[in-house]
């Protein structure tokens, strides 16, 4: 619970990336080096598996894609011998992630499939929820806006049937809020930044405090989806707000590559106005 709330405060810093990883090498060598019953012993690799998908998803916040998806290969199999639904699905759930993050859209689209397979994604509409929005992104990222489009009304319709009271901790963080910021990254994939504006505002006017790098992330979506809509003077603003909450989410590089497109399309519009050549002036160790 500690390295997740770190997560969820800083992004993915060195610090989380190797906690997380090495908590769930001590793990599984008290697993090897312990005459444990079948039972515990699938719990304490649920638990390193747990832990292998905190540092995966924080070293993909941090863009280190090459090394996220190794994190996520070892999360996987310590996942497969817990024989844990759930820890199955996160770490299919963090695979579609990082594939799209490669642009490999076929292969995120397949993860995120094989997530929704899972007897957790069948039985509990929450995971059934975020599966498909999941799928929903991937899907947006082949062009194909109908069926993206499905996604979401399913992983809304699942999402408004779900409880929440037996959540695990590491899936604490899907909420509204967040189902509004992955349907507005869908509608930015898809070519629309007005809607996927509109799902942006929601997530942030829902978003709980804890999530520090999700506030700042989200700012940094919709201060992109204003500028690809030609709003320089409102994009300059929220990316502004959201440089400021980057600067103590220290591992968030997803952040600063929004920023940097902020940066790169209001320069593409050339406008000569002392407010656009002062901003990118000011912006210009942005990266």
């Amino acid at each position: 619970m500690r390295l997740l709330h770190e997560a969820d405060r800083s992004g993915g810093t060195p610090a989380v990336i190797k906690a997380s990883e090495r908590l769930a090498e001590e793990i599984q060598h008290l697993i090897v080096g312990s005459s444990i019953s079948g039972r515990l012993s699938q719990r304490l690799y649920g638990l390193a598996a747990g832990a292998m998908s905190t540092a995966t998803i924080a070293a993909h916040d941090a863009r280190v894609p090459d090394y996220s998806r190794s994190l996520a290969d070892r999360a996987g199999t310590l996942a497969g011998l817990s024989n844990d639904g759930a820890t199955v699905f996160r770490v299919w759930n963090h695979m579609a992630m990082i594939a799209r993050e490669r642009t490999d859209y076929t292969e995120s689209v397949a993860a995120a499939q094989a997530a929704r397979s899972t007897s957790v994604a069948r039985t509990n509409p929450l995971f059934s929820s975020l599966a498909s929005v999941q799928t929903a992104i991937s899907t947006a990222g082949l062009h194909d806006a109908r069926k993206a489009e499905r996604l979401l009304s399913g992983a809304t319709t699942s999402f408004e049937r779900a409880g929440h009271d037996d959540t695990p901790a590491w899936a604490d963080f899907y909420d509204i809020a967040e189902l509004d910021g992955l349907c507005g990254i869908t509608y930015m994939r898809l070519g629309r930044p007005q809607r996927a504006e509109y799902h942006f505002h929601r997530t942030l006017a829902h978003l709980r405090p804890r999530y520090t790098r999700n506030r700042a992330l989200y700012t940094s979506h919709a201060a992109l989806a204003q500028a690809r809509q030609g709003e320089l003077e409102a994009a300059m603003d929220t990316a502004d707000r959201a440089c400021t909450l980057a600067a103590d989410v220290p591992g968030s590089r997803r952040t600063w590559k929004n920023l940097t497109e902020v940066r790169g399309a209001v320069a593409a519009a050339g406008s000569r106005s002392p407010e656009s050549t002062g901003w990118l002036e000011r912006t210009r160790s942005w990266k």
